[in-house]
């Protein structure tokens, strides 16, 4: 072998900086690896930045703002990191609106995404009709599914509460998360906790009911969590740990395989080898550099769904606009409106606005609105201030305002998704793995997963397996 080659010769690549790619560098230990990240910074999605605007400062997150807890993984990696005592806690005053007939009106309380575990709240609530009820109900007696195929998001929600609880309160909800339509998103792949519910309990109501008694009296972490200066600090904190392993600004353009050796080549013509590799990238871009080396590898991943999507912050004075309370809005597809969210930042996480000022978070793009992603940024700033005059009746100019666009970074978990995985696990070459959001959970905690998994198999040089045998 080469001297350069021997200098360029890993026993781990990693592929990609985002959450998954950095999780897995932390956890790969003393291994020989480098990571590789196309472009000047890591940390993907997951990047915090402080805006200047009339002498104040702002914290704006470029992508997820907190994270779930009730999924351990992300919360166990900060308290590996030291980074506990910078963790918050998201405001304690949870209402979320929903647009309906051009009316705000507030999700009811006890609402367990789409399933009600408080009556009262439920009956009384003006957000679902009287027959939208009582449809609602009728999960208290349906007999529980007995096929054992995937489903949509959209027919098992229709089945088992009803039409108008899929139009008004899973659509924008659930669909949210995920940037999706539930009438194509896999149930088993986006909420399988609801797939569990029904087959043990038959129903949902009285599943749920049944846990809220069970787990009465114990302790609970707040649902959700952030970090006091940003998610960006637990990105800072992963990076600065890795000092020497990590390579921005490098781009892959080919992945091929020569005798028992991955042959990574960079756009800046550098050559890389590696005994494994993990590849962290989204879906459309792994596809690509791996289309010369594994065309079948590449066919089957450029067979999985993506959306674009973005967001659009905006600052206002407080005296200015009419007083905002709760977390933000939601907008039911059938409204048809251009935006499909509004996050009520400095209500929801303390330390994003100064004193005396609103900072404002509008979702645009994915499933719901493709065509706002065509549209230039003063174009799309027009429509923004048009919804938020008619729907919130601020009529102010802003502060500032910044528009970050994510291009083909949203996957989407189609019916049968899993399967799909599956099979593409089943053909990866030895030593090759695939993990990050485009495969087996878009939030943090299950990137920290997958990133987890993929190095614990590498460490016991299980190189046989993928991480489909850890599920």
């Amino acid at each position: 072998m080469a001297a350069n080659q021997l200098q360029n010769q890993f026993d781990v690549l990693i592929i990609g900086g985002g959450i998954t790619g950095l999780a897995a560098a932390h956890y790969l230990g003393d291994t020989s690896f480098a990571l590789l990240e196309a472009s000047p910074h890591v940390g993907g999605k997951i990047h915090s930045e402080r805006v200047q605007a009339d002498g104040h400062a702002f914290l704006l997150e470029h992508g997820p703002d907190s994270f779930l807890t009730s999924k351990p993984w992300a919360l166990a990696l900060l308290k590996e990191l030291g980074l506990e005592s910078e963790i918050i806690h998201t405001a304690p005053s949870r209402t979320v609106y929903v647009y309906k007939n051009k009316r705000l009106i507030p999700m009811p309380e006890g609402l367990s995404l789409i399933i009600p575990t408080r009556i009262m709240p439920f009956l009384t609530s003006s957000l679902i009709s009287w027959s939208g009820k009582l449809r609602a109900g009728l999960d208290l007696f349906l007999p529980k599914r007995s096929a054992t195929d995937d489903e949509t998001v959209a027919n098992f929600v229709r089945r088992r509460m009803g039409p108008e609880i899929l139009e008004i309160v899973a659509e924008p909800l659930l669909s949210g998360i995920y940037n999706a339509s539930p009438e194509t998103q896999s149930l088993t792949a986006t909420f399988p906790q609801f797939a569990a519910l029904e087959q043990k309990h038959r129903s949902l109501i009285l599943g749920v009911l049944k846990n809220k008694r069970a787990s009465k009296g114990l302790t609970s972490a707040p649902l959700f969590v952030s970090l006091r200066d940003g998610m960006g600090d637990l990105v800072t904190c992963l990076a600065s740990r890795l000092a020497g392993k990590t390579r921005t600004n490098a781009a892959v353009c080919a992945i091929a395989k020569e005798n028992d050796s991955f042959v990574v080549d960079l756009t800046n013509g550098q050559r890389l080898y590696a005994k494994k590799l993990i590849i962290t990238t989204p879906a459309k871009q792994s596809a690509q550099f791996l289309a010369r080396g594994f065309p079948d590898l590449a066919k089957g991943i450029s067979q999985l769904s993506v959306q674009s999507s973005g967001i659009c912050y905006l600052a206002y004075r407080e005296e200015e606009i009419p007083k905002v309370t709760g977390y933000g809005v939601l907008f039911p597809r059938t409204a048809k409106r251009p935006i499909n969210a509004v996050t009520f930042v400095s209500n929801k996480l303390e330390g994003r606005a100064p004193k005396g000022f609103t900072l404002l978070r509008v979702f645009f793009g994915g499933a719901r609105n493709p065509d706002a992603m065509q549209m230039d940024d003063a174009t799309l700033l027009r429509v923004i201030d048009d919804e938020l005059k008619d729907i919130l009746g601020i009529h102010a100019k802003p502060v500032f305002s910044k528009i970050i666009r994510w291009q083909d970074a949203n996957p989407q978990y189609n019916l049968d998704h899993l399967e799909r995985v599956q099979a593409l696990n089943a053909s990866l070459p030895e030593g090759l793995f695939l993990a990050g959001s485009s495969y087996r959970g878009v939030g943090i905690p299950d990137c920290v997963y997958q990133g987890k998994a993929v190095a614990e198999l590498i460490n016991k040089d299980n190189s046989h397996a993928n991480i489909a045998t850890l599920h």
